[in-house]
């Protein structure tokens, strides 16, 4: 829809790494959802294009590059991809923000290929309060299924697995091209269905349309060969507030069509909660939602409380890596891009 890139002519190793080629259709899939339901847009930074295109480095080795957004309800989107070949490294990073008038929580989406047989997944909805002391919003948006009106909204709209064999060039390596990296045309009704065969215990309100977010996470811990990964770093650890999705698997099929499943289910959960939220749809408004469970900072306080939890990033020590390989300040650059950090914003 807006995307107008190619990844496999902007970051070229994507298509040489299956397993990160494979995420990329992933990612694209969560954007085509997201660009659906909220009319996501080019968000254009002081260091990007027209097109929100950051670019830090392109060639048949190694690529950087991020692309930003904003839509209803959305104030910030932006997918990130970082891939180097040799030695074979590679990740792609979804970050969405929601916009401060609610009190929805931020969503991460993240994999990084650890070889051709081993993935880690990052999956965090990240609390946008003071989670172990405010019970009523742990409950509603992690242990709770969305409205029902909404989830039903959004049932169907899970894709089938793609295999690292089977994914197509069009979906998974030119997921940045503006008819392939997911368009409103893409939408949740056009999508395969999901396997029926891993059923899934929806938690408190389930209904037979999208199942908690702690749902979604017990499967990810009972999946074959699932071991929990625990960061370096004390500010990523504190950013995922214990309620992350965060290990390593085994990169067989099966497993990969249940994580692929998975981040699509979240990413429809947390479009029906920010759906809800901003439209008040059986709960009354985002506001009455927000004194209900005990949320009385004003929209600037919450902007600023997000702002600081997203730069979290900026003291991953994993990124060290990527730094070596493009510089430490083209690097710095592209993660506070990703972060909405206020230097790059125009």
């Amino acid at each position: 829809m807006y995307l107008q890139r190619n990844l496999s002519s902007v970051a070229p190793p994507v298509g040489r790494l299956p397993l990160l080629r494979w995420w990329a259709g992933v990612s694209s899939q969560m954007w085509s959802r997201a660009a659906a339901a909220t009319q996501l847009r080019p968000a254009p930074t002081k260091p990007s294009d027209n097109e929100g295109l950051l670019v830090v480095g392109s060639s048949e080795a190694m690529a950087g590059c991020v692309q930003t957004f904003s839509g209803e309800s959305i104030e910030w989107y932006s997918v990130s991809t970082v891939a180097a070949d040799p030695p074979g490294f590679g990740t792609i990073t979804t970050v969405a923000a929601p916009a401060a008038h609610t009190d929805v929580p931020n969503l991460m989406v993240q994999a990084v290929p650890m070889g051709p047989e081993k993935l880690l997944l990052y999956i965090s909805l990240q609390p946008r309060t003071d989670a172990p002391a405010d019970l009523s919003y742990l409950r509603r948006y992690f242990q709770s299924s969305p409205p029902p009106l909404l989830a039903n909204q959004r049932n169907g709209s899970a894709a089938g697995s793609i295999s690292v064999e089977s994914a197509s060039a069009d979906v998974a390596i030119d997921c940045a091209a503006s008819s392939d990296y997911g368009s409103a045309a893409d939408s949740a009704t056009d999508a395969p269905q999901p396997s029926p065969t891993t059923p899934v215990d929806g938690g408190e309100g389930a209904t037979k349309g999208l199942p908690s977010y702690h749902a979604l996470q017990q499967r990810c811990w009972q999946l074959p060969g699932w071991a929990h990964y625990r960061s370096r770093s004390l500010e990523m650890n504190l950013m995922g507030a214990g309620l992350d999705i965060f290990g390593t698997l085994p990169a067989s099929d099966d497993n990969l069509a249940a994580v692929e499943e998975v981040c699509l289910q979240v990413m429809d959960v947390w479009l029906a909660f920010l759906t809800d939220a901003t439209n008040g749809a059986g709960n009354g408004t985002a506001s009455d939602q927000g004194q209900a469970n005990g949320w009385t900072e004003k929209p600037e306080a919450r902007a600023r409380r997000d702002a600081a939890l997203r730069q979290l990033l900026l003291h991953d020590p994993d990124t060290a890596l990527a730094e070596r390989l493009f510089g430490a300040e083209p690097m710095r650059t592209m993660l506070k891009v990703v972060v909405q950090h206020p230097e790059v914003l125009l």
